[in-house]
């Protein structure tokens, strides 16, 4: 269910990730929900006429009269033209300001602290995929807890180390908290041993020289490729996938593979039978939940990349393709609508 949240303040966090602090509008109470999890919002950026979908994580512990969502504003890929910046991110920085109000469905999402406190975690991550781990941190710290936390944060160098000085302070405050820095690319006035820990992304052999004897669970959020070398390399070293838990932060997270426009005459059209609906696609839309939201057709959904299957629907007659490889191999005459588009006209069961 939709709700609507009123923006009661916003800070720049570094040049490209801004926090808003969310209270609901009705100055209800605020739905509880796990460290680790996010909100689906809903956003119509300027000069477009449809609403997207994007996905954002608390990077706030839970049982606070606030809910906080920090977003980095993804700019085009480096040497790729003709690609815009993130539309949602660049929204929520460039227009959404105290006051305003944005809508969001949710508390959601499997990617959550699942250990008991007895037992060591370890969490690691990539960027902005500080933000759900960070919650994580920050419930463990709220509830007085023990559990011994190994931290890896891998990013460019000081200018987007985000939440540098609070992650410094806790480090130095809390016996039970480790927290290890890595910079890709270190400035001229970067100090090794100061502001950083580890030259070089988030390498497995430094990972290895730094766990606790006992560790427990390895949480992992950042991008793809990060998470996918991260995850085979823990499995070399004899760790149980079942102790594994991943978090893909979807479109922003990936370079999407082309799909050539269908330019032909033949209309397309999108028959969503148990609905009731008929709708001509529109190669604005990135898939096809972004079509159905604009038509008001609710496809639940619970990462918008297809790595969890919550979106899998019936395909009656048609064919699609998708965006890019999905975690998830939909089942046989079925799709993952979060991550695919029509190859032409196509009949799905909602």
């Amino acid at each position: 269910m939709q709700k609507k949240y009123k923006v009661f303040k916003k800070v720049k966090e570094s040049k490209l990730v801004s926090s808003l602090y969310l209270r609901l509008e009705d100055e209800s109470k605020l739905e509880n929900f796990k460290p680790g999890q996010h909100l689906l919002f809903k956003i119509k950026p300027e000069g477009q006429d449809h609403v997207i979908q994007r996905f954002y994580s608390f990077s706030e512990a839970p049982e606070l009269d606030h809910y906080r969502i920090s977003v980095k504003k993804e700019l085009p890929p480096k040497g790729i033209l003709n690609v815009p910046s993130g539309k949602g991110s660049t929204f929520i920085h460039n227009t959404i300001q105290v006051g305003d109000i944005i809508e969001a469905k949710g508390p959601m999402g499997d990617f959550f602290l699942k250990t008991e406190e007895s037992e060591p975690v370890v969490l690691i991550a990539g960027g902005i995929g500080l933000t759900p781990l960070l919650s994580i941190v920050n419930t463990i710290i709220n509830t007085n807890s023990k559990q011994l936390v190994t931290l890896f944060l891998g990013v460019t160098n000081n200018s987007d180390h985000i939440f540098k000085g609070y992650l410094d302070t806790i480090n130095k405050a809390y016996n039970n908290i480790q927290i290890y820095t890595c910079y890709t690319n270190p400035l001229p006035t970067d100090r090794l041993g100061n502001d950083f820990d580890y030259e070089g992304f988030v390498h497995i052999n430094f990972i290895k020289s730094k766990l606790p004897e006992n560790f427990k669970d390895f949480y992992i959020c950042g991008p793809s490729v990060m998470m996918d070398y991260i995850s085979l390399e823990l499995k070399k070293i004899g760790v149980s996938t079942d102790t594994i838990y991943t978090e893909s932060f979807g479109p922003a997270s990936v370079s999407y593979t082309a799909i050539e426009e269908n330019n032909s005459q033949e209309k397309t059209e999108i028959i969503f039978s148990d609905s009731g609906v008929t709708v001509a696609w529109d190669n604005q839309f990135k898939s096809i939940v972004e079509l159905a939201e604009a038509n008001n057709i609710d496809i639940s959904v619970g990462c918008l990349f297809g790595d969890c299957g919550t979106c899998m629907t019936d395909l009656t007659t048609g064919e699609v393709e998708y965006n890019h490889p999905t975690m998830i191999v939909p089942d046989p005459g079925s799709c993952l609508p979060c991550s695919c588009k029509p190859k032409g006209s196509i009949t799905l069961n909602i």
